[in-house]
């Protein structure tokens, strides 16, 4: 989420960009307590080998292989981050902003990625000089604008002013490996109404052969990063596959094959942020703030009554793109859909919520309360007027989360149409007309 904020942030400020990659991270931070090692293959002080030498190593500096070394890792980059100047949020601390720069600053492992104004180009150059003195970098005297950080390809479209995150060498590389195996498709759940309902059902099913887990796991393995990073549009199909684990079968299998496809088949589509703010669908005007806040909305739906506990998502929108989604299997056995609705429109109101505080702290304008679009009528008018009624007062604390963010006015609520709900993606496959326009 947080790089994604980031990138949306580059476009929308017209920042340039350099990637950094710090050497050999994790064995530049020193070790924080005594620890001994044995000697690696190859290595020998009395000439008998490692295993058997009356000889062991003396750490200085941290390993990848020790349990610390990460949080070590973490600790030297931080420091040198605010040694210099840069400031971070105590929810997001590897999301850094530098204000007298006007420069920001993502961290990932050894992957740092910077945006920074052109007209402090030689100021930056000075920062990154500094920097590079305390955490050894490659390219220290060169700026190398970012095309791909943490597997994803950023590409750049300046005089339009948008910013495309995709992963299609990913995607080619992994139809590569399920060749003969896949075909290209038009949506991750099939198109007839045979094979909608089928994936539907597909974890009641007991029919199709058992296959092993490890198979399952291996091609799921290859679809979770895409749907997690740049394609919230197979979101709903990866989550409820990955529920399958516990009892895989062939058509847990197939169905796996079919998102590949998809996937493979529209290789070239990711999130852009920028361009002129679209106003939601569902709505005929901008809400208020809406164009200060840089287009910041959420929409929330929910499944219920096809089963005990029904599927939910969001998706919350920035500049024009997707910044973060869910979709999901709600954890309570609602008695209604509005309860259900309430229950999942809270969750994307805790999402909602973290967004608007990691926004507000690099200063970035956020007017006004958050509009939250959904399509229940019961659920707007509970979470919007006082008290509640017989059906609704045992609901939980967590469940009412969306009333409480309602009154301090962090939030707002609007009511749109159903055929108008574009987290409809996230609850059920939808037919191929409203799963394009979504």
């Amino acid at each position: 989420v947080s790089f994604r904020c980031l990138i949306a942030c580059i476009n929308d400020e017209d920042l340039d960009t350099d990637h950094i990659d710090a050497k050999k991270a994790f064995t530049q931070a020193e070790v924080d307590r005594v620890i001994h090692v044995e000697a690696p293959e190859g290595f020998t002080v009395d000439g008998l080998h490692p295993n058997v030498s009356k000889y062991v190593l003396l750490l200085y500096k941290a390993l990848e292989g020790i349990k610390q070394g990460s949080a070590l890792w973490f600790r030297l980059c931080r420091g040198a981050m605010l040694k210099l100047g840069g400031e971070s949020w105590l929810n997001e601390a590897n999301l850094y902003y530098h204000p007298v720069l006007r420069a920001r600053i993502g961290v990932f492992a050894d992957d740092i990625l910077v945006g920074f104004p052109p007209s402090i180009r030689e100021d930056y150059k000075k920062w990154k000089k500094e920097f590079t003195s305390i955490i050894r970098c490659s390219g220290e005297d060169t700026i190398s604008p970012a095309m791909k950080f943490t597997g994803v390809q950023i590409e750049r479209f300046r005089e339009t002013r948008t910013i495309k995150i995709h992963q299609e060498r990913y995607i080619e590389q992994m139809a590569e490996g399920l060749k003969g195996l896949i075909t290209r498709c038009d949506t991750p759940h099939g198109t007839s109404k045979e094979q909608r309902s089928a994936f539907d059902k597909i974890l009641d099913d007991t029919v199709s052969p058992p296959i092993d887990r490890i198979k399952l796991l291996q091609i799921l393995g290859k679809i979770v990063w895409p749907s997690s990073m740049t394609r919230p549009d197979i979101s709903m199909e990866t989550s409820k596959l990955c529920s399958c684990i516990k009892d895989p079968r062939n058509s847990h299998y197939d169905a796996c094959l079919v998102v590949a496809g998809y996937l493979w088949q529209t290789k070239s589509l990711g999130i852009t942020y920028g361009g002129k703010l679209r106003i939601p669908i569902g709505l005929t005007s901008m809400p208020i703030g809406f164009e200060e806040s840089s287009g910041l909305y959420t929409a929330h739906d929910s499944s219920w009554g096809t089963t005990p506990n029904p599927l939910g998502g969001y998706v919350v929108m920035y500049c024009n793109g997707a910044l973060d989604w869910s979709a999901k299997i709600i954890k309570i056995i609602p008695d209604s859909s509005c309860e259900a609705e309430t229950a999942l429109a809270s969750r994307a109101a805790k999402s909602t919520c973290f967004i608007r505080g990691l926004l507000r702290f690099h200063k970035r304008p956020v007017a006004s309360a958050t509009p939250m679009l959904g399509d229940n009528q019961a659920m707007y008018t509970l979470i919007t007027q006082e008290g509640a009624t017989s059906r609704t007062r045992y609901y939980e604390r967590a469940t009412m989360l969306i009333k409480r963010a309602v009154l301090m006015l962090l939030l707002i609520p609007l009511l749109i149409s159903t055929k108008h709900m574009i987290a409809d993606i996230f609850t059920k496959a939808v037919d191929k007309g409203s799963f394009i326009l979504f």
